[in-house]
């Protein structure tokens, strides 16, 4: 029964489980998992964990071991709060087995760290007073990147799932920016209000208007991201619209094909630097016997 996910979930159903496993560990953990429980008890067993004080740090549990997984936020900038990590995406990497070159390759089967289709609202086909022309008027960002400068979006069929010949244009609604705009010396609200719906940027004519809506009913409508990992720089950052076999980093201006990492097939490696190729498992013995193949943080999720 392993970890116990078949019997938790058969559980669930409301089925009668017999789990079998000879591995005591699994037998205990899977015991533990569906044993019943007092959650007010549980919670405040917890809480008692957390605030417990660590010896050589001086601080609570929950302190010592959130203070691991903090970093200094790329996009805030030195200085700024850190961020805590939610994910960090490591890499293997092989030495090349050519006596002439023996640099480290990482072994990346492609450089997509992500692929999302987050659902966003929008206005369909808002119509801008001053050239005419019809666009998607998305009031929710679609973006799993913070730093705007890191965002590229393709230059066709970018609109989303069934809106592949629209174009878009980004800004929140008028409820949305309510929040935040406050001022006592201010008097007519409404009018603030409705200046900020104005900021809508025409994707034809480039200029900032109110478009005129077919309906106040929003829509909803996915929008194909993905996350890449630069090869040359190591720089992460999003593609938004179908990914093409060949991409350009927005850091370093460098072109890549994301879905060819350096694993030609499974269990080989591709030296970039020299063009060998090798069995990951030479590249392991020709290391001395207490030494393993080396690894490194790629990409940090905060």
């Amino acid at each position: 029964m392993g970890g116990g996910t078949t019997v938790v979930e058969a559980l669930r159903l409301g089925c009668k489980v017999i789990g079998i496993d000879l591995n005591p560990v699994a037998w205990f953990i899977v015991k533990t998992e569906i044993e019943p429980v007092d959650i007010d008890e549980l919670k405040a067993s917890f809480d008692r964990l957390a605030e417990r004080k660590v010896a050589w740090s001086g601080k609570s549990v929950k302190e010592t071991l959130l203070e691991q997984y903090k970093t200094e936020c790329p996009c805030c900038g030195a200085g700024r709060e850190e961020a805590e990590i939610i994910y960090t995406f490591w890499v293997k990497s092989a030495i090349c087995t050519n006596p002439l070159c023996k640099k480290e390759v990482p072994l990346f089967s492609d450089y997509v760290i992500a692929m999302k289709s987050p659902s966003i609202r929008y206005n369909r086909d808002v119509e801008c007073p001053e050239c005419g022309k019809t666009f998607d008027w998305e009031m929710e960002p679609a973006s799993m990147i913070a730093e705007p400068g890191l965002c590229v979006v393709s230059p066709t069929y970018s609109a989303g799932v069934g809106r592949t010949t629209a174009r878009w244009t980004y800004s929140p609604n008028r409820t949305q920016m309510n929040t935040g705009f406050q001022d006592k010396n201010l008097n007519n609200s409404v009018g603030i209000y409705e200046n900020l719906r104005s900021i809508v940027k025409c994707p034809w004519c480039n200029k900032v208007v109110l478009p005129k809506l077919k309906s106040a009913k929003t829509e909803r409508k996915k929008v194909p991201l993905t996350v890449l990992l630069c090869p040359h720089c190591y720089a992460v950052w999003q593609w938004r619209g179908n990914l093409p076999k060949e991409v350009n980093c927005p850091v370093c201006k460098k072109d890549y094909k994301p879905k060819e990492g350096n694993v030609p097939k499974n269990g080989w490696f591709l030296c970039p630097s020299c063009g060998h190729t090798d069995r990951s498992i030479n590249s392991l013995r020709s290391l001395p016997r207490d030494k393993h193949l080396p690894m490194r943080p790629s990409a940090i999720a905060g």
